[in-house]
């Protein structure tokens, strides 16, 4: 488990796009690990100017959650523009009948939170009921400072990814209980993929949605026949290949044939040294029977 979730930090805190090649057991339960490790850090490392850097690069037509009162509600992307009153910086919304709203730099903080990345217009400015509080929910709240959950909260924007057979995923998602801080929870207690409520902080790639809404996420595979078919697709992004120890060893030798292919063009650059000694320096120890491979 250490290891797993080690090795999550490792790729999370590097800014290169690390690609890593684990063969192990069962590729199904260390995903689980792999993917606890991922959101924990991203829950710890967003920072205010990465929101900030997101609501810059808002587009027309985009929608975000604008607070009134106590409400949220979804609203369309007019653009940047100078708040007619004080003259600042000020991002133009726009609701159902056209009426323009200017919502100073200092309000975007607590009243913008972004919605989707998707250029759609809205058509119906309606309530949004199901926007979740995480600084109200009593488990994340009890591990994360206040800060750092209200920046996730008003980023709303995934920066992990997973490529894998989803229902097959979801089925055994409770197969592990943790306990932190005497609360005991289980992993789908921390995953919010935007199925049930709008908050999202993880991010499901089918063949229709190849896109990501973070430039600097991580996308973990599982299995070898994913990885084959679309590791190709996500040079530019972090990668994490998980494969079965128990695959087919044809799936297994194409994708390793693959990955040496690129290894003997020069390509890439192995950094498992970089990778074992980060280990060695955190009292880690490669487990027997598993395989990594790191590359950049």
């Amino acid at each position: 488990m250490k290891f797993a979730i080690k090795l999550s930090q490792f790729i999370k805190s590097h800014n290169e796009s690390i690609k890593i090649y684990i063969s192990v057991p069962s590729s199904l339960l260390f995903s689980y690990i792999f993917i606890l490790g991922c959101l924990d850090y991203d829950f710890n490392n967003t920072e205010k100017d990465t929101l900030l850097t997101k609501y810059l690069s808002l587009q027309k037509g985009q929608r975000v959650l604008y607070k009134v009162g106590e409400q949220w509600y979804a609203h369309s992307v007019q653009g940047m523009g100078e708040h007619p009153i004080s003259k600042n910086r000020a991002l133009i919304l726009q609701d159902r009948k056209k009426t323009k709203n200017y919502v100073p730099e200092e309000r975007w903080f607590t009243h913008v939170r972004i919605f989707e990345d998707d250029i759609s217009k809205v058509r119906n400015v309606r309530r949004v009921n199901n926007v979740v509080d995480v600084l109200e929910d009593p488990l994340l709240s009890s591990i994360y400072e206040q800060k750092q959950l209200h920046l996730n909260m008003m980023l709303n924007t995934p920066n992990t990814y997973m490529l894998t057979n989803r229902s097959e995923w979801s089925t055994y998602i409770d197969t592990f209980q943790f306990r932190v801080q005497d609360i005991s929870f289980q992993l789908n207690d921390f995953i919010f993929d935007g199925s049930s409520t709008s908050f999202k902080n993880l991010g499901f790639i089918n063949n229709k949605t190849l896109n990501l809404e973070s430039k600097n996420a991580t996308v973990v595979f599982t299995g070898s026949s994913r990885a084959i078919t679309k590791m190709d697709d996500f040079k530019r992004q972090k990668c994490v290949f998980i494969i079965d120890r128990h695959e087919l060893k044809e799936k297994r030798d194409d994708f390793n044939f693959k990955v040496e292919n690129d290894f003997s063009s020069g390509d890439i650059i192995n950094i498992n040294e970089i990778l074992l000694e980060y280990l060695k320096d955190h009292n880690v120890v490669l487990p027997e029977g598993v395989e990594v491979i790191a590359w950049i």
